[in-house]
């Protein structure tokens, strides 16, 4: 068996021999250059001041979307065409998605489809003036007879009398047009063909999640209930364009309102700072940061909720329905200072360590306003007050 030797005069023998000397200098040096660092600290600190400045308080919690939703029914079986994209917002009326009949659609060369298509404008226009003569003509029916004999009452009989007739014109109007389709086009053509349009105004989404009709009720329901409600809930998406669709399966819903409401399950040690009704407060999700107004809180037996609004109408809020998200809750602002430089005194309350206040070995009182870890807001010095230098401990 072999043995190795390290020769004294090798570099190998001389790292051995010079080891012990080497470390204690290396420490030496490292001693010697914190201290150095830290007389440098005194010497040249940088002033430390009292400034204008901003602290936040937020915390992660479970997120729930409130929506005012209106699911689309297809009126007749066939082929979808959406004519909106997905989050689209839409006017009342606007034409949302075609249905048509494969073996109708086979049989229909460009003209005939023009025809189609302008009939239907046509035939919706002419449904939609009298849907509002119908409404006048039924408030002259109602308030007519509550009028005594007089000028009023005759103008409005004239005017009733003036709808009256439009209306008629525009009934015989409507099966004219409808003769038309059915010479031109088909005899079943609307049996064969529909648009549907938008009933009221919102935004679009081709997809149903489960929980279009969860309403505000559900916040009050024991935890076990409210939780089960939204467990199962996940994107649905609907039959695509081109797609087949049945009169009793839904293509896709309209978002209306003009607001969401955005629902956070408060954890208990929070429930204290409530915000005030109208105050604005932003929610982070997916790296983007919303703002939101609160309008109130609900409970049940275990959980209270705070309710905000937006009117953001964001992709992310109606993709989703129940999330984790940070709610950034309270947001103050004023005279900011590090908290390590106030000093609380059971006689004298809060004191700033300033750096007139240090020379003269005394603190400044203030009034705390709000402070987190790391800062503090406060009210008693202007701002650019020079601070108390901070020293580093070792």
């Amino acid at each position: 068996m072999k043995r190795y030797v390290i020769r004294p005069n090798s570099i190998a023998g001389y790292v051995v021999k010079l080891g012990p000397r080497l470390c204690r200098t290396l420490l030496l040096l490292f001693i010697l250059f914190q201290a150095l660092t830290f007389a440098l600290e005194c010497i040249f600190a940088q002033p430390i001041v009292a400034e204008w400045g901003t602290i936040e308080h937020g915390q992660w919690m479970n997120t729930y979307v409130f929506r005012e939703e209106e699911v689309i029914f297809p009126p007749i079986s066939g082929h979808l065409h959406l004519l909106v994209e997905n989050g689209a917002r839409i006017r009342q009326g606007e034409p949302v998605a075609e249905i048509i009949n494969p073996a109708f659609n086979s049989q229909l060369d460009a003209e005939r489809r023009k025809i189609l298509h302008a009939v239907d404008r046509r035939l919706y226009t002419i449904q939609q003036e009298i849907a509002e003569l119908d409404k006048d003509i039924d408030f002259y029916h109602r308030y007519l007879p509550k009028l005594g004999p007089g000028p009023a009452r005759e103008a409005m009989r004239l005017t009733l009398n003036q709808a009256e007739t439009r209306r008629r014109k525009l009934v015989s109007l409507k099966e004219e047009v409808l003769q038309e389709g059915r010479i031109k086009i088909a005899p079943d053509w609307q049996d064969q063909f529909r648009v549907i349009r938008a009933s009221v105004p919102g935004v679009f989404v081709f997809g149903l999640d489960g929980g279009e009709f969860i309403g505000f009720e559900a916040l009050q329901e024991d935890e076990k209930l409210f939780s089960g409600r939204f467990k199962d809930l996940g994107k649905e998406f609907l039959p695509k364009t081109e797609d087949r669709v049945e009169e009793v399966k839904p293509v896709g819903k309209i978002v209306t309102g003009a607001k969401l409401r955005l629902v956070f399950q408060v954890p208990k040690e929070l429930e204290p700072l409530t915000p005030e009704t109208g105050e604005r407060s932003r929610v982070c999700l997916e790296n983007k940061e919303f703002t939101l107004t609160f309008m109130g809180t609900s409970f049940n037996q275990t959980s209270l909720f705070w309710i905000y609004e937006d009117e953001t109408f964001s992709p992310e809020f109606l993709e989703k329905r129940v999330f984790k998200s940070y709610l950034i809750y309270k947001t103050t602002s004023g005279i900011r200072v590090p908290c390590s430089a106030l000093d609380y005194h059971k006689e004298e309350g809060w004191r700033l360590l300033t750096a007139t206040a240090r020379k003269n070995k005394g603190m400044a009182p203030v009034t705390l306003i709000d402070q987190n870890d790391d800062w503090a807001i406060i009210q008693g010095v202007p701002e650019g007050t020079p601070l108390a230098t901070k020293r580093v401990r070792f």
